[in-house]
């Protein structure tokens, strides 16, 4: 009774009917090759699937898949054609076989009909790019358990089925074949709910359905969503949502960076790099491919993207396209390209010189502060890009910021015309060309750096204004005269940064490298004071006092000479008596006091 239930669910697989026996005969050559090449296979398999346009890989999908659904019915026919071998002596046993046999048949029914159904929402959504690296996988794993499936029914051969009667263990082959089938099915259903047309690769809500392929690395869900979303999803939204998915999940956790870089999720994030639908799309791309990876072919498609996106689209997309050449410049050392990094140089400079006022529209100065920003990463530690941001005439527009800018946005001018006057201070051919002495942005830069050391009391802007006046000190006169009483008041500053950075700046003005070093000299003897000088090589402080400087103790001398020969022995009279009073019992206490009134006589 059994049997011919059997035999007419048989009938109702009209499909199966039609496969010729001599296949069946073969099916043991064809897993012997299968298995023997199945390495070699998979691992030229991925190469040449990526090479492959997006149409082609879609065609090889959809055969996968026909060849899939072929390999059900070569199953369902194998298992049909172990019952024709069945004894019927042993009915109890037949029976039992018969039964799991059917639960086995229903199984690939079923599996057939999804496969089937993943084929028909493949080929009407074969018009726009599909991500199919889930589909390649899981359609590999399913014919990986159908080819065991094969292998099972072979062995109930004529031989096989006799020994099967007469063993113990009856269906033990049958049990672990259900749960990999219905993982078969569970795997397709999943990739139902990926690729139906409806859905378009987005999934609302908390993903719940976990495919048993990936049980073991939920993490993989959450990646192929993301990815398939990019490629696939209708609406822009729903594309730049995933995006930001991938970067959340990228920065806080790496592996989830490996594995949107294994997964193949860098083709689609530049597709839409290149092409995509508006500028935020593009702008949301190009922060997840700083994310995910440096390689510097990408990284200069980035730079080419942002110096279209500073040009052209709205202001929200320009902060963040400011914002990510900062982000670039500090992490990849590859950014500091030049062909690179010029691209972007323009279109920042353009957007710092115009004539928006900053302090009115909120929006506009946060662009120029991020900007701003952006120019100073790139002329820090690179001389080519300080060459190319001052051949845009941008040293102007940085003085005028200067002067009008508040807050960061000055900071950030400052801290690029700092930059600037470095590589000027080492480079004797930049310094002459970029910063000429009859130049009116080099007035407007020098104006702007002395205004700020005279009024400003904050020292995050006084050091680097102090510290490029220090760099330029080659290329001022002899007849300047703002510039050493500035730097000299400064040494009494309390911030002692403050007073040490125009220490140094004053050494570069009397240093025997500068060719107006003597009157240099001269112009500091006029305003010094032997407190300030004793402050800096540490009078009353305890940590200060083992930091003597040769240099220093030079100046010092200098100093008790010049007035010397003035018939003022310093500019402090009280402080000047006490010390020629007690200069003698400090030269028994103190080896350096010794030196140093050593030194003063030789000087003299």
């Amino acid at each position: 009774m059994v049997s011919r239930d059997a035999r007419t669910k048989k009938q109702s697989f009209s499909w199966a009917n039609n496969i010729p026996r001599k296949q069946i005969s073969s099916r043991k050559a064809y897993r012997h090759s299968y298995h023997k090449n199945k390495k070699a296979i998979s691992s030229r398999k991925e190469t040449e699937f990526l090479a492959m346009a997006d149409s082609d890989q879609t065609k090889m999908m959809e055969d996968k898949l026909k060849s899939s659904v072929n390999l059900v019915k070569r199953v369902f026919f194998a298992f049909d054609e172990v019952e024709s071998m069945l004894p019927r002596k042993n009915k109890i046993e037949v029976e039992s076989f018969l039964r799991q046999r059917l639960e086995v048949q229903n199984r690939l029914d079923q599996l057939s009909f999804l496969l089937n159904t993943l084929r028909r929402f493949i080929r009407d959504t074969a018009k726009k790019p599909l991500y199919l690296r889930p589909l390649d996988l899981i359609l590999d794993e399913v014919q990986r358990i159908l080819n065991h499936a094969l292998d099972v029914a072979d062995n109930f051969n004529l031989k096989s089925v006799i020994r099967w009667l007469f063993q113990a263990t009856k269906s033990t082959d049958f049990k672990p074949l259900f749960g990999s089938l219905d993982d078969c099915i569970a795997n397709v259903k999943w990739l139902l709910t990926l690729y139906d047309p409806i859905n378009n690769g987005v999934i609302e809500g908390i993903v719940v359905f976990l495919p048993p392929f990936i049980a073991n690395n939920p993490m993989f869900v959450m990646v192929w969503h993301c990815i398939a979303t990019v490629q696939m999803g209708r609406r822009v939204s729903d594309r730049i949502d995933a995006i930001k998915s991938i970067v959340s999940l990228a920065e806080n956790n790496e592996l989830y960076k490996k594995y949107f870089e294994q997964e193949k999720g860098v083709p689609p994030l530049l597709k839409l790099l290149e092409n995509g639908a508006c500028f935020y799309e593009q702008i949301a791309a190009a922060d997840a491919l700083c994310t995910l990876t440096n390689e510097s072919e990408i990284l200069e498609k980035i730079m080419i993207v942002i110096h279209h996106l500073l040009k052209d689209a709205p202001i929200e997309v320009q902060i963040q396209a400011a914002e990510l050449v900062t982000e670039m410049t500090e992490l990849f050392q590859t950014t500091q390209n030049d062909s690179v990094q010029q691209n972007v140089i323009l279109p920042l400079v353009t957007i710092l010189s115009s004539t928006d006022d900053s302090e009115v529209n909120l929006q506009k100065h946060e662009l120029k502060t991020r900007c701003a920003e952006a120019l100073w990463t790139l002329a820090a530690r690179s001389k080519t890009n300080c060459m190319t941001i001052t051949k845009t005439k941008a040293m102007l527009s940085l003085a005028k910021l200067v002067e009008n800018g508040r807050g960061k946005l000055q900071y950030y001018c400052l801290m690029t015309i700092m930059e600037i006057t470095a590589v000027a201070e080492s480079d004797i051919h930049f310094r002459r060309i970029v910063f000429k002495t009859n130049a009116s942005s080099t007035k407007a830069v020098v104006d702007q750096l002395l205004r700020v050391t005279r009024e400003s009391k904050n020292p995050i802007q006084l050091i680097p204004a102090i510290r490029s006046i220090g760099s330029l000190a080659r290329i001022f006169s002899s007849g300047e005269t703002r510039i050493i009483p500035l730097l000299v008041s400064l040494l009494n500053n309390k911030h002692l940064t403050v007073a040490s950075e125009a220490e140094i700046a004053l050494k570069k003005f009397t240093s025997p490298f500068n060719y107006l070093c003597f009157e240099h000299w001269q112009s500091v003897m006029k305003y010094i004071s032997l407190p300030a000088l004793m402050r800096l090589i540490g009078g009353g402080n305890k940590l200060q006092r083992h930091r003597w400087d040769v240099d220093v103790v030079i100046i010092l001398c200098l100093f008790y000479g010049y007035q010397h020969l003035r018939g003022c022995y310093s500019l402090s009279s009280k402080s000047g008596k006490n010390w020629r009073e007690n200069d003698y019992e400090c030269l028994a206490s103190s080896p350096r006091r010794s030196y140093e009134f050593m030194f003063f006589h030789i000087q003299l």
